[in-house]
């Protein structure tokens, strides 16, 4: 594709080319958790993988969800 288009929840985050788009900021608002973006081979294919938390970040979550 030579442009992408990431919403989440109706609002439009991002949209340009797969490059522009396919980060971590973007990716980790979208799906409210965090996602690394990772290189794959020559670097025109990427790998998006969700970060694993913290015990504090677990924590922070949980207290958040409780509100």
């Amino acid at each position: 594709a030579t442009r992408v288009l990431r919403m989440s929840r109706g609002e439009t985050l991002a949209l340009g080319a797969p490059a522009e788009v396919l980060r971590s900021d973007i990716l980790t608002r979208a799906y409210e958790y965090p996602i690394d973006v990772l290189p794959v081979g020559d670097g025109r294919q990427v790998q998006c993988v969700p970060r694993a938390l913290t015990m504090e970040e677990r924590v922070a979550g949980f207290e958040r969800a409780a509100v």
